[in-house]
């Protein structure tokens, strides 16, 4: 779903992705020995190599999961367990990417990235950011964060 209060007013985007537990083959699966070499992986999903990555998330599961990711896909990251140390990290390491939980103790992901948007360009106030929940359901949602409120 998207949705735009207009041009210059920014955009949310929610994706809602489906929980896939396992892959079940329809045959027999083929067995190979443990000390047989290990066949040649098919990359999976873009390449991110070189693109720096801030990873922000309360839940050390959750970050650790979002940095191993992207790492397998080339990103740099580096993850941050709030928003404080998010923001610092912001000005320091200048990522070129932000994704960050929404539900956190004590300040959201909505208000740090409201104040990575106070900040000049210079210093990192454009960095594109993804807010991302879980909320505890089956269901993941995702929201590009150009958001009308935290322009």
């Amino acid at each position: 779903m998207a949705h735009s209060a207009g041009q210059g007013k920014g955009s949310t985007f929610i994706v809602t992705l489906p929980l896939r537990i396992a892959e079940i083959p329809a045959g027999p699966v083929p067995r190979a020995h443990p000390t047989a070499p290990s066949a040649e992986t098919v990359p999976h999903g873009a390449r991110l190599d070189g693109l720096r990555v801030l990873v922000v998330d309360d839940d050390l599961d959750s970050v650790e999961l979002e940095a191993l990711i992207l790492k397998r896909a080339g990103a740099e990251v580096q993850s941050c367990r709030s928003a404080a140390e998010a923001l610092d990290g912001v000005l320091k390491w200048r990522p070129d990417v932000l994704i960050s939980d929404i539900e956190m103790p004590e300040e959201d992901g909505y208000s740090l990235i409201r104040k990575i948007r106070a900040l000049d360009a210079v210093a990192g106030g454009k960095t594109p950011a993804v807010a991302l929940t879980a909320y505890g359901r089956t269901t993941i949602i995702a929201s590009l964060t150009a958001r009308p409120q935290l322009r």
